[in-house]
């Protein structure tokens, strides 16, 4: 149904429940976990599976944490980590990315500095 989004794990109201149940997503009666939806009288055609997860997220995590540890210790490489994981739309890559961007301007100012001291 359009402007509803599936959930998790929720409960089907029994078919004699008619007009008794808020309008939902529900787990489908005929077929876990696959979700029908509920429209508050009967259940409709609109169904929703979740695709199985293919590990990603667990790969983003390490890269995260990767990214973390060279923001602050190499910051081109964090800064190019942050990049990677902000192209497959996690907005970890975006924080990953300004620290490098900090760390790398820190840097910069600290050698700008110590190249302007006068030699002694």
């Amino acid at each position: 149904m359009p402007g509803k989004e599936p959930n998790q794990g929720g409960v089907p109201p029994p078919p004699e429940w008619k007009g008794g149940a808020p309008a939902g997503w529900y787990l489908d009666p005929e077929e876990a976990p696959r979700q029908r939806y509920w429209d508050g009288n009967a259940w409709t055609e609109d169904t929703y599976t979740e695709p199985p997860g293919d590990g990603e997220d667990a790969r983003n995590d390490a890269l995260v944490a990767i990214g973390w540890f060279t923001a602050l210790f190499l910051p081109l490489i964090g800064l190019i980590i942050g990049f990677v994981l902000g192209s497959r739309g996690d907005r970890r890559g975006t924080q990953v990315a300004m620290v490098s961007i900090v760390v790398i301007l820190i840097i910069g100012v600290i050698a700008a500095i110590a190249l302007s001291l006068p030699k002694g």
